[in-house]
C-alpha cells in the first residue's frame, strides 16, 4: 500500500523498499508446536529439527492458518513472538535454538500528509533512541 501511495505509514517486518523505516521492536521467532508433538516438551527448538521434520509443508502468509494447522497437528512452524498471544493456550511456544529475531516497525511514505508528520513527531518523542 505504501508503494501505491494508499497509505501513509503502516507496521511491518523490516523489508526492502522505497520507504522510510523507524524501528520498533526486536521480536524473537518462537517455534509453534502442536500439545502431543515430542518437541513440545523441551525447552527450545533447535533449526534443525524443522528440516527434518516429517509432517508436510504448508506455506501460508495467513497467521491463523499457520496456527490452525500446528494446532491440528498438521504441521510445526515459526512465527514471531508478537504473533503469539491469542494462540499460547492451543500451541505450544518454544524459542529457537539458535535465537532467531524479525525486526518490527513502522515503515512511512517520503511525502506524507501533515497529521501522518504530527504522529511521526509524536512517535519519535516516544523512541528513547530518537
Amino acid at each position: 500500500m505504501l508503494s501505491f501511495h494508499q497509505a501513509d505509514f503502516c507496521l511491518i517486518s523490516e523489508r526492502e523498499g522505497d520507504h522510510n523505516w523507524i524501528l520498533l521492536r526486536n521480536d524473537p521467532m518462537v517455534a509453534l508446536i502442536p500439545p502431543g508433538h515430542p518437541l513440545a516438551k523441551e525447552t527450545s527448538v533447535p533449526m534443525e529439527a524443522f528440516a527434518v521434520e516429517s509432517n508436510p509443508q504448508f506455506p501460508t502468509m495467513d497467521i491463523n492458518a499457520t496456527y490452525s494447522m500446528v494446532e491440528a497437528g498438521l504441521s510445526i512452524g515459526i512465527n514471531n513472538q508478537v504473533n503469539s498471544y491469542l494462540w499460547q493456550d492451543r500451541v505450544v511456544h518454544l524459542p529457537l535454538k539458535p535465537t532467531q529475531t524479525m525486526n518490527i516497525g513502522l515503515a512511512y511514505e517520503k511525502n506524507i500528509s501533515l497529521a501522518s508528520q504530527a504522529f511521526l513527531h509524536f512517535i519519535k518523542d516516544k523512541l528513547p533512541e530518537y
